[in-house]
Formats: C-alpha cells, sequence, structure tokens
C-alpha cells in the first residue's frame, strides 16, 4: 500500500477484502420486466488488516491514520498460487483508499501478541488473473 508492504500480521490473524455494496441495482416492472443499472459504488471495497502492536506495519497505518486523513491510499494485494502445475498470480489493485474505522485494539492475557485491527475503504478493487 502506498509502497509498503505488510510483513508483520498477528498469528492467525487473516487480510480480509470485502465488498460493500451491490454492483447492479434492479428494478421489477410489471409484466416480469426487469431494469438493471451498474452502481457507481458498486466496486467499493473494505479491506481489514490484523496487525501486531508495536510492529513496523502497525507504525505505518497509524501514520496515516494520525496524518492528513483526507490523504487517498492505493495499492495492490497479490497472492501466488499453483495451477495444473504452473505458477499462478491473483491480484487486486485497490484505489481511492482511506482508514474509515479507528482501529481496534485486542487483549490477550495468554499470550503476548497483541492485535490491532485497521479498517480502509477503497473506491475499487480490481481483480486480475
Amino acid at each position: 500500500m502506498d509502497g509498503y508492504t505488510f510483513q508483520h500480521l498477528a498469528m492467525g490473524a487473516s487480510v480480509v477484502l470485502a465488498p460493500t455494496n451491490a454492483p447492479t441495482s434492479r428494478v421489477n416492472s410489471k409484466g416480469g420486466g426487469v431494469s438493471v443499472a451498474k452502481r457507481e459504488d458498486g466496486d467499493e471495497h473494505t479491506l481489514t488488516v490484523q496487525v501486531q502492536k508495536h510492529s513496523p506495519d502497525d507504525v505505518f497505518c497509524n501514520d496515516i491514520l494520525n496524518g492528513e486523513l483526507t490523504d487517498v491510499t492505493r495499492g495492490s494485494m497479490k497472492r501466488v498460487y499453483n495451477r495444473e502445475g504452473e505458477p499462478f498470480k491473483e491480484t487486486y489493485q485497490l484505489e481511492g483508499g482511506s482508514i474509515t474505522t479507528r482501529p481496534t485494539e485486542t487483549q490477550n492475557n495468554q499470550e503476548l501478541d497483541v492485535v490491532m485491527e485497521y479498517v480502509f475503504t477503497f473506491r475499487s478493487a480490481v481483480r486480475s488473473l
């Protein structure tokens, strides 16, 4: 994100990219017809990241949060798979992002892995294979 690579995710944590709106809107009409339109906000996604407290990832997100909140972030998510014995890459290009939820701090008295959860909202998240 903005040239930074997250490397200090909390143990067992995941990065969750979730759509926030339906891609289309529909209006049913009399006689069985339907009108379908693409929504302008249909590609908006939230990205939830759980990072270790005080890690470089936490510092990066905290700096964004404490900076100009109107600054827009961008980035990508990439994952490499093996398909039929060949390497295969899935990429999401994230555009127009900002932190939309202040971090949730999870305390655990059994383990020392304290988690900070940051939620970003992106205007678009385009998947390519």
